[in-house]
């Protein structure tokens, strides 16, 4: 047993019949007999089989960091973009696929979800916004010129130049 002069681990004679017992079950012969469960039948050769969310929780896992990597080159596309649809498309995509890598995690990283759900739904409101917005822009020949040749090298976006030339008059 447990001995204080040992200082609280086993005594020497303690750890002779423990190799003795170990020996002794090592030199067993194999059972003849089955085991069985509680139901009365032998137990499955092989693990269970996963259900479909494991199966997918599992391969999310061993593939997260291409996850993690598709969605931050298209951030990065995104941020690159002068169009602001393609903006909020890409930024959109790229968070969703934050969001994805950090719920797989284990454990899954909440407060990385959180903000990654912040920026999805705000890209997707503002995506939505420009996507409703109205599409026909007509300008006179003489606001036609004047946005090619004095604002567009600027890229300043032709909607906003039509809206400051409504306001104006």
């Amino acid at each position: 047993g447990i001995n204080a002069e040992y200082g609280g681990h086993p005594s020497p004679e303690s750890m002779r019949r423990g190799a003795a017992v170990l020996r002794r079950w090592a030199h067993r012969p194999p059972s003849r007999g089955c085991a069985t469960t509680p139901t009365g039948k032998p137990p499955p050769l092989g693990p269970e089989p996963l259900g479909l969310y494991q199966q997918v929780h599992g391969g999310l896992q061993r593939h997260g960091i291409v996850i993690l990597g598709v969605g931050n080159l298209c951030l990065l596309s995104g941020y690159l973009m002068s169009d602001p649809v393609g903006l909020r498309a890409f930024c959109a995509t790229g968070s969703s696929l934050g969001i994805l890598f950090n719920l797989t995690r284990d454990p899954p990283v909440w407060p990385n979800v959180g903000w990654g759900a912040v920026f999805v739904v705000a890209n997707c409101g503002m995506l939505l916004s420009l996507l409703l917005a109205d599409p026909g822009l007509e300008f006179t020949e003489e606001d036609l010129l004047m946005y090619e040749q004095q604002v567009m090298p600027h890229s300043v976006h032709s909607r906003r130049v039509h809206r400051l030339l409504q306001q104006a008059g």
